[in-house]
């Protein structure tokens, strides 16, 4: 604003405050006029305006342009979200000649560190943990000058005032420092061994995507045996030597957001010779991301002495499987020593721990869908179509995959990725960031809103926050009602609407575990259960999404089938058969998720899963070449679509010798004509697909075109996840329009 400003001759001042940037402008009419068209176009590429509110005031004879001292005070503003190194800060980390040449901590106002190293609002130095760190005469004058590009860019810092690299081994030895760090590093990743490496929002854990040996090492220490690994590729060109990639997943590869994007392989899953195959076996995409930090660039930069530089590197989460990403070096040393076999480090601390984003790209309508929305996408708000005067709420998100949400006016934040609250670690993350949200926000919750789930620990932290103040209220939303309401308030959708909700559980109000549902919500906002999948017998419960052949025997029996295929033969189904019939932990389900898993079983891809929803991916991959015309019969009759009829097809095809991958695109395109007739028999022209089932792009994409050609507008979650990561969303607009629903009624 102050370039700008003075290159038309404009006199005023500008100021950080607790509700915005506040500007002042005087001059001739013809300059304002300019100002107010043209500032727009010099934004950063990471800045976002939520609005601009004009008032013409009385000219106070200002004699230049000036920056004014922030303003403190209760803060309304929003948190920046990080951002990835620019290509000026490139130019000057490649540059011999520059003061920071190969700096791996180089930023400017347009790039580096935000949401993951501020510790208050407004955001400025002082607020944030680069405090620490006294700035030079140099970096002093960047910073102080209004010209510069370094003006106000608050990590800013150089090789002689800034944070710098340590290279430890397990035991927290030095073994080098600074640029000799970086180049142990390539050394040990080179030779084969595991890097953790502190990041931008949390510790990373490194190798070469080439080496099998350092692959299957990383995968036996971290207990994650199957499940798919991201990999960081130098730049674009690189990733499209292994991957197809469309214009659009090319665009979010360079984003501000810079995320992990899941492309598609370019050679078919079977073929086990493809390079980086371990990283993803038997699925058809894998996770590639960009270098997002100049640290990450100078991994890839060859040195001036020769070093050896990586095509690839494999960069996973630093945690131990299922826990928080590691943020401090104490969690390191405690958690990654068994893992890695050094540790490179800074120390410049990291206040808010951010996991990286996972998004994809539908093949048909070029939407983004998320699948994680984390570092870079958080905290920006989803704003909703509420009052401004509605009570702030919390809503506590679910049990897999979890966010929370906070909402502030009519705007709703939803938190980092948490994870799965099944450990103590999660959850002392999950009511850390909490702690850290309300702060940020300064907002204090009127409103709770829960999944009626008891035993979820989302629910028991609501519940206990509601034990300590009975002037809370507390809405308990169905999880299902929550995915719906999630694409309602992305979307701004006035109902009436259909609803469709696939997934793998969610307790129902008959306390069934539901997963297959469709719902309409009419034009007073209340969701109505109009069918579901055909219920089945879930034996053992949770044990049976691991253990899936369970499902595969529950289904095939209760479809009328008494011979079991010769792989189901070595497993206990007599004893299955039992608990079923004695109703001995065997919940009611009607899981779209759970008969993915049978299908998977019964066709001989797996009987047992080592991951959430890995059968899923793995029939996904059989049909992503195999179109076809052929589904399998199904019958809506009343509210619930049996599954029988499908179940004693598949089997039919298998004992007939039907490839596996004919039979998963007959499955997929069956169940796309279920969402079709769904949306026939309730004629609402919106429908709003919602679950983490719609993360398969091939069931989405069918879906979606069919609906389109029989005339519905499809919706879909773009902004959070459309898997559980967005029930928090769903449930704070629930508990919003209640709210706005009964001060309608009372007054």
């Amino acid at each position: 604003m102050y370039r700008i400003a003075s290159k038309l001759g404009i006199k005023g001042a500008i100021a950080n405050t607790p509700g915005g940037a506040e500007i002042i402008i005087e001059g001739q009419t013809t300059a304002i006029e300019k100002f107010l068209c043209n500032w727009k176009q010099h934004l950063p590429e990471g800045a976002r305006v939520a609005s601009v509110n004009k008032l013409r005031i009385k000219p106070r004879g200002l004699k230049r342009f000036a920056i004014n001292t922030t303003q403190q005070g209760a803060s309304t503003t929003d948190i920046p979200a990080d951002l990835p190194v620019c290509p000026q800060c490139l130019k000057e980390l490649r540059s011999p000649k520059d003061r920071r040449y190969r700096y791996p901590f180089i930023n400017c106002t347009n790039c580096g560190p935000r949401y993951t190293i501020v510790k208050g609002l407004p955001y400025d130095r002082p607020k944030t943990t680069m405090a620490l760190f006294a700035m030079c005469r140099a970096c002093a004058k960047e910073y102080y000058s209004p010209s510069d590009r370094r003006f106000h860019a608050e990590p800013n810092a150089c090789p002689k005032c800034g944070p710098n690299l340590t290279l430890r081994d397990k035991t927290w030895k030095t073994l080098a420092r600074k640029d000799n760090a970086l180049s142990a590093t390539l050394d040990y990743l080179h030779d084969g061994k595991i890097v953790a490496i502190k990041s931008l929002g949390g510790y990373q854990l490194a190798c070469d995507a080439f080496n099998a040996n350092a692959i299957a090492c990383l995968r036996m220490r971290k207990l994650r045996m199957h499940k798919p690994f991201a990999i960081m590729l130098p730049n674009v060109a690189s990733a499209k030597e292994f991957c197809i990639i469309s214009p659009g997943e090319q665009k979010l590869l360079s984003s501000p957001e810079r995320p992990i994007v899941l492309l598609r392989k370019k050679i078919c899953v079977a073929r086990r010779a493809l390079p980086l195959y371990d990283l993803a076996p038997d699925n058809a995409y894998i996770g590639v991301m960009l270098p997002y930090t100049p640290l990450h660039t100078l991994l890839f930069q060859q040195h001036s002495s020769g070093a050896w530089a990586p095509n690839a590197l494999v960069m996973t989460s630093g945690n131990r499987t299922d826990e928080p990403i590691c943020r401090t070096e104490g969690e390191a040393r405690e958690r990654l020593a068994g893992i890695a076999d050094v540790l490179l480090t800074h120390n410049r601390p990291i206040h808010n721990r951010a996991d990286d984003s996972v998004v994809q790209i539908t093949p048909l309508s070029n939407k983004t869908v998320i699948i994680r929305r984390s570092r870079g996408m958080v905290p920006q708000p989803v704003k909703l179509s509420i009052p401004l005067n509605t009570p702030p709420i919390f809503a506590a998100g679910a049990e897999l995959k979890n966010t929370f949400c906070l909402t502030r006016a009519n705007n709703a934040y939803p938190s980092v990725y948490i994870g799965d609250l099944d450990n103590s670690e999660a959850m002392a993350f999950y009511q850390e960031s909490f702690s850290l949200n309300k702060k940020f926000l300064d907002v204090k919750p009127a409103i709770i809103a829960h999944d009626i789930h008891p035993d979820y620990q989302s629910t028991v932290f609501a519940s206990g926050l509601l034990a300590k103040n009975s002037r809370l209220k507390a809405v308990p939303v169905q999880h299902h009602h929550a995915h719906i309401a999630s694409v309602m308030a992305e979307h701004r959708l006035v109902p009436p609407l259909t609803g469709i909700a696939f997934d793998g559980t969610g307790l129902g109000f008959d306390n069934t575990v539901w997963g297959g549902e469709c719902f309409t919500v009419d034009k007073a906002g209340e969701f109505i259960r109009r069918a579901h999948l055909g219920y089945f017998a879930l034996p053992g419960g949770d044990v049976a999404s691991k253990e899936i052949w369970r499902v595969a025997v529950s289904l095939l029996t209760q479809s009328g089938i008494r011979k079991m295929p010769a792989h189901l033969k070595i497993f206990p189904a007599r004893k299955i058969l039992k608990m079923i019939k004695r109703e001995i932990n065997s919940p009611k389900c009607c899981s779209v998720g759970r008969l993915f898993d049978a299908v998977a079983a019964i066709i001989n891809l797996r009987t047992e899963c080592t991951f959430e929803a890995q059968a899923a991916m793995e029939l996904e991959a059989l049909a992503v070449d195999t179109p076809t015309k052929k589904g399998y019969t199904f019958a809506l009759q009343g509210g619930e679509i049996p599954v029988e009829p499908v179940i004693r097809a598949v089997y039919k095809d298998f004992c007939s010798g039907v490839p596996a991958f004919e039979i998963s695109a007959r499955f997929h395109l069956t169940l796309s004509r279920i969402i079709v007739a769904l949306a026939k028999r309730f004629n609402n022209k919106a429908i709003a697909l919602s679950g983490g089932v719609f993360q398969n792009r091939v069931l989405l994409s069918l879906a979606e075109q069919q609906l389109l050609q029989a005339g519905f507008k499809v919706y879909y979650n773009n902004i959070v996840p459309i898997n559980d990561g967005g029930i928090s969303l769903g449930q704070a607009y629930i508990a919003a329009t209640n709210e706005n629903r009964k001060s309608r009624i009372e007054k």
